[in-house]
């Protein structure tokens, strides 16, 4: 994730509280040196605020240099758009989040909000952008998640098709796991059967495409997820790197894959948060 000398400038206003321009007010409330210091302190920095600290804004988009182009921007971002930042004030969070977005719409990106969890996707280099799912988490499944997503940009970079198959496929197994665990205590250990897996979150989620209170588009939408998990399946276990290949995929096949898996996954966490947050209304506060 690479965003333009613009859009740091613009993150960085939004991270400071600074006026967005030289007529108009903030948009967001004001950090102190040792506020900022502190704000990405928390994010694995180890910056100390006194004498000879440079200006506030200087040291804001420095701090955003040295992830751009890293998944640590990510929590960067998401961070800068905490909803607890707002509380008590007169600040939008959809105003700072609409103000962000007009640039990063330049480099294939925007923030987006889930009640009030905000959230970055989007479209890069004709691939999907996975949201990051579990920001922050220390659990070994959630970190293993964000491995994988790594490593499917990596090899695909390297042109290792049959590896970014292989990790397309595992990180849409653990977001499936992960999810049924945090619904169903008692969930049934995974097999290695994906369209089973599937079939198990899709009723604890209510998008059984049988059910009988939903119109016809969307059951034939949903209907096409299940296609699409059994043929990515089908497809990783024969062009994938984890069992013996039946032929070599090439970058178009590989970026069917990865999407569809990246997409799949973007619609299954969605799914889960909104019913989180309908079910814990206070849980955007909190987490």
């Amino acid at each position: 994730m690479n965003i333009s000398e613009q859009s740091i400038q613009a993150l960085g206003r939004v991270i400071s509280g600074d006026p967005i321009a030289k007529e108009k007010d903030a948009i967001t409330p004001y950090q102190s040196g040792s506020e900022l210091v502190s704000f990405f302190n928390e994010l694995g920095g180890d910056d100390n605020y006194g004498q000879g600290f440079p200006s506030r804004w200087f040291y804001v988009e420095e701090k955003i240099k040295e992830v751009n182009g890293d998944r640590k921007l990510q929590e960067v971002i998401i961070k800068a758009f905490d909803p607890r930042r707002f509380l008590g004030t007169d600040f939008i969070q959809q105003k700072a989040c609409d103000y962000l977005n007009e640039y990063l719409e330049f480099d294939g990106l925007s923030v987006q909000l889930l009640g009030k969890t905000p959230r970055v996707c989007g479209i890069a280099n004709g691939l999907v952008v996975s949201v990051d799912m579990f920001t922050g988490s220390k659990e070994e499944r959630h970190m293993f998640i964000q491995e994988q997503l790594e490593k499917i940009q990596n090899k695909l970079d390297a042109a290792d098709y049959d590896g970014a198959i292989t990790n397309a496929r595992s990180m849409l197994e653990a977001v499936l796991t992960s999810l049924e665990v945090e619904m169903d205590k008692d969930a049934s250990s995974y097999d290695g059967d994906l369209p089973r897996l599937y079939k198990r979150v899709n009723m604890l989620l209510g998008l059984d495409p049988n059910r009988e209170d939903l119109n016809q588009p969307m059951k034939q939408i949903l209907s096409g997820l299940v296609s699409v998990i059994a043929g990515l399946s089908g497809l990783s276990n024969k062009t994938g790197d984890r069992h013996v290949r039946v032929y070599k995929p090439d970058k178009r096949h590989a970026a069917l894959v990865v999407d569809s898996a990246k997409t799949v996954a973007n619609f299954i966490f969605e799914t889960w948060a909104s019913n989180y947050e309908a079910n814990h209304p206070d849980a955007s506060e909190s987490r």
